[in-house]
């Protein structure tokens, strides 16, 4: 399926009252100012058609998300509007614009000529909002200037005209955008939904753990541009003089690099705090009007210079970048970004995303995320910055299918175009970073935040743990190691790592060797012996070179595992429709934990089928559909089908619209099995010098083995037969700590956890 052409041009610029750099001031007779002129009127657009197409191009990520229609329009200050002479010789033109039924109107001077001493503003017949004073200053290069949102359906444009002026000034209006569906909360608009602007599975940035993203946060803006909404952040330069580079998506251009020109750009536009109120997102940290310095389509950037400086009281920073393009030194990673205009979300990548060719079709160079496990990225999120787990940008998105399916994401991917490709990517500076961001030649190609102060001298990151699975359907040792990355500038020869399983503390582990800065290296941990239920390993670090870490963050890790020796088989079938690329799915538990899931088919994939083991327990089937047609009965007769392993149904279907739910549960091993499995039993516990194990219905014994949390053996004992028999285990020379008993019968294995004291 294709996305829709949208039938109306597409032009978003935005603001709120006294936004954008302005200079102060009102306008003439403020107070009880008459209205009473002629107002010219837009078009109103056909909402149907455009709820519409909207329904299926805020899917996609390559191209700006929209809410106002641009109408072409010719008003100029000779010609329209009416002009007032004061007594002193001041000069007044007042011009009204109608949209009839908009949430907002803001217009675009494609001429602004007004000499030294001139003012603009811009309000609402209510006076309840308005913006300027606009003067000479606030003209781009190119004599325009971009003037952003107000929320009334009636705005109107005043230039005041001092007498001493010699030479007139000129406007020219050629663009009027009918603001359809709101953007930029904070503006008082009513019109929108309980979670502002995007999914209510977005997180605001201010409500995760901020660390490093309370510094690199300030560097992220919303974009409202000539063809949408879209992302990005100011970016430092080798320099570090706070030159005003802003780097965003190259698709955000539309393909047409003068369209930057009227940009405007909002910092600071987040609730404060978490929990807090979208009325207090500040939407007055504006400035507007940019220049594209540099872009390509291979990597999908776009380096801006804007028109103007940041003001001081914006409290902005630059952010820090990694052009080394390494897989190995990226361990994890998060994005901050604006989806759909609205205020500021974080989203989180626990694993390694790793580069991709081919994945966004015209960007070839990709840093790919399989699934966000927090937060999802939307439209209006493009160009918006990839952090490394260092607080370094390492691209900008791109593109991908993750969206918010209810108040959870949808499990789908997403792709960033990658800066170690932008760096030195052409022959000229027109299409690379590395002329603009290292000026002066310095080869440097890692650099901090403007705001962070030097990179950490002594600093070891932990990252992703070997073991991806999380679901054991047996109690077996696992080899467990751990990423380690030297996030500092010198390099590490030593370090210490503290190692906890299930709450016990275990012996350190102690590393000697060489790793250079931004180098990897796995760490063996050691075997893991699964206990029934859930198991925890933390991974913490305790010295570097000798020393303490320098940077606190990063210096802690852990993983999860559900191991159980009573599981059953369940049969799933996936049947697709003409579209398998759209399919999504995953069997999550009651805590909403990912025990299998799927998508990503290439387009020609008929079904997928496979076997998978499940504790006895309740779960859910979650399905998703990105045209959201579902995969029956419009483009083909495809299906999904759960069946236990006695071919009971557990759950069918096909006919749904972007995402189905559906409950089942199982009982794991058989029910006999079960019931005798359960009559086994090992007390005291916790114990001292003895247990017993009370082998209940069981009959016959095939052995016991009883491990400690590495895997290590302490006890064995061959099988026999038995009758209900009570055995005794002398556990004095176990010494203290956590136990794992296997009682190994005919009916499967009964697996207790014991504690010595």
């Amino acid at each position: 399926m294709k996305r829709l052409l949208l039938s109306a041009t597409l032009f978003i610029l935005g603001i709120n009252a006294f936004a954008q750099i302005s200079h102060g001031g009102e306008p003439i007779e403020w107070e009880g100012k008459s209205n009473d002129f002629q107002f010219e009127s837009t078009p109103v657009p056909d909402r149907q058609e455009l709820s519409q197409e909207d329904a299926i191009n805020d899917q996609y990520k390559d191209i700006p998300y929209r809410f106002g229609v641009e109408y072409e329009v010719d008003f100029d200050s000779d010609n329209n509007g009416n002009w007032t002479a004061l007594e002193d010789g001041t000069r007044v033109w007042r011009l009204g614009v109608s949209a009839p039924g908009a949430l907002t109107i803001n217009f675009d001077f494609d001429v602004y000529q007004i000499p030294e001493g001139a003012e603009i503003f811009v309000y609402d017949p209510r006076q309840r909002q308005v913006v300027g004073s606009f003067t000479k200053a606030n003209a781009s290069k190119n004599s325009t200037l971009g003037v952003g949102l107000l929320s009334s359906d009636k705005i109107i444009i005043e230039y005041i005209e001092p007498a001493w002026v010699t030479e007139p000034g000129y406007l020219h209006i050629n663009k009027v955008v009918y603001g359809y569906r709101s953007v930029l909360n904070g503006l008082g608009i009513e019109e929108k939904g309980p979670f502002g602007n995007s999914g209510p599975c977005n997180i605001d940035v201010n409500c995760a753990d901020l660390g490093l993203y309370d510094i690199q946060k300030r560097s992220v803006a919303v974009i409202v541009n000539g063809g949408g909404v879209c992302s990005g952040a100011l970016v430092n330069n080798t320099n570090e003089d706070l030159h005003p580079y802003f780097l965003t998506a190259n698709h955000c251009l539309s393909g047409n690099p003068s369209n930057a020109e009227n940009w405007v750009f909002y910092f600071n536009h987040e609730i404060p705090d978490c929990g807090g109120s979208d009325d207090d997102a500040p939407t007055d940290q504006s400035v507007s009007g940019s220049t594209v310095i540099a872009r390509n389509a291979e990597s999908d950037f776009a380096l801006l210079e804007l028109d103007s400086n940041v003001p001081a009281s914006y409290n902005v920073c630059f952010s820090g970048w990694d052009a080394t393009d390494s897989e190995a030194a990226v361990i994890s990673a998060y994005g901050i970004h604006h989806p759909g205009g609205d205020v500021k979300k974080i989203c989180f990548e626990e694993d390694a995303p790793y580069h991709d060719i081919g994945t966004a079709g015209f960007v070839n160079q990709t840093w790919y995320i399989d699934q966000w496990e927090e937060g999802v990225t939307e439209g209006g999120s493009s160009g918006s910055p990839l952090f490394n787990q260092s607080g370094n940008i390492i691209g900008q998105l791109a593109g991908g299918l993750a969206a918010c399916a209810g108040p959870v994401n949808n499990g789908q991917f997403d792709y960033y175009g990658r800066m170690g490709v932008s760096w030195d990517f052409g022959s000229t500076p027109e299409t690379r970073l590395s002329d603009w961001l290292d000026p002066s030649g310095t080869g440097q190609l890692i650099l901090p935040n403007s705001c962070a102060g030097a990179a950490p001298e002594d600093d070891l990151t932990l990252g992703s743990f070997s073991t991806e699975q999380f679901l054991f359907c047996s109690l077996e040792s696992i080899d467990e190691s751990i990423n380690v990355v030297n996030t500092g500038s010198n390099d590490i020869t030593s370090f210490t790592l503290s190692l906890e399983i299930n709450g016990t503390a275990q012996d350190n582990v102690e590393w000697n060797g060489n790793l250079g800065s931004f180098q990897s290296e796995m760490i063996e941990l050691g075997s893991i012996q699964l206990v029934e239920g859930d198991n925890t390993i933390s991974v913490e670090v305790v010295t570097v070179n000798g020393g303490e870490d320098s940077n606190e963050n990063g210096n802690d890790q852990s993983n999860e595992y559900l191991a159980t020796a009573f599981a059953g088989e369940i049969s799933f079938t996936l049947q697709f429709d003409d579209f398998p690329e759209e399919t999504s799915w995953r069997i999550v538990d009651e805590n909403d934990n990912i025990l299998y899931n799927g998508g990503g088919y290439p387009d020609g994939t008929e079904s997928y089928q496979d076997v998978f083991c499940l504790p006895g327990g309740c779960y859910s089937f979650i399905i998703n559909d990105s045209w959201g047609d579902g995969i029956c009965c419009q483009q083909g007769e495809g299906f999904y089908l759960i069946e236990d392993d006695e071919g009971n149904v557990l759950v069918e279907g096909g006919e749904f619209g972007e995402t189905a739910v559906e409950p089942f549960c199982v009982d794991g091993l058989g029910t006999r099995e079960n019931a005798i499995l359960s009559t086994i039993s090992v007390y005291p516990n916790p114990a001292k010098s003895f247990v017993n194990i009370h082998l209940g219905d069981v009959q016959s014994l095939d052995g016991i083995v009883v491990s400690d949390l590495l895997g290590r053996t302490v006890y064995s004992e061959v099988g026999q037969n038995v009758n209900g028999e009570i055995i005794r285990l002398e556990t004095s020379n176990f010494g203290a700590g956590v136990y794992l008993v296997q009682i190994k019968t005919e009916f499967g294995t009964a697996s207790r956890k014991i504690i010595i004291e």
